[in-house]
């Protein structure tokens, strides 16, 4: 047994008590680090299919609990063009208006489901395209992770991509695809 005095810690002891100190500190920080990314989660979710989030909000949850972080869901409209729209502009206010406050209580019924604080779930309505709006609130929040529901793959999806793989290809942050 050797004993010596390490005069950077001021642990005294022999040098395998200090490798599992060390060993132990640098799990602990790597757990933190971790953890700390799932501070702000972004689960976009289509209210008219939520099927398809029911997984994804367990997931976020679990994340979510693990780090004391926060759940923002989000649900993307499409946008109307100005062409369709034209003469009847105070009817697609109307209209926007509408859409907006239906997809704000069904996220609302989504909330429902969370066993966490309404606190800690944020609700977000935005028109556009689904990939662009997702990586532009997911850069806004600066979120640690997005979670994304999505079907089994078929042919269609194969060829043609699907949302989740368009918010994969282009996300700045690690995305979960969750089937």
């Amino acid at each position: 047994y050797h004993s010596s005095f390490f005069p950077v810690t001021g642990i005294k002891g022999n040098s395998l008590h200090l490798m599992h100190f060390i060993a132990s500190l640098t799990t602990v920080l790597v757990i933190k680090r971790m953890l700390d990314m799932y501070k702000n989660i972004l689960v976009p979710v289509d209210v008219y299919e939520t099927s398809l989030a029911d997984k994804a909000l367990q997931h976020a949850q679990f994340l979510a609990q693990s780090a004391s972080g926060d759940i923002h869901l989000l649900h993307v409209m499409p946008k109307f063009s100005a062409e369709l729209t034209r003469g009847f502009i105070s009817d697609a206010r109307k209209m926007d208006e509408y859409m907006i406050n239906n997809s704000k209580e069904k996220l609302s019924d989504l909330v429902k489901k969370l066993n966490l604080p309404e606190e800690r779930v944020h609700l977000h309505v935005r028109s556009g395209n689904v990939r662009d709006e997702v990586i532009k609130l997911a850069d806004e929040l600066a979120a640690g992770a997005i979670i994304v529901g999505s079907r089994n793959p078929n042919i269609q999806t194969h060829l043609l991509g699907s949302e989740a793989a368009s918010i994969v290809r282009y996300a700045h942050v690690p995305v979960f695809v969750i089937r």
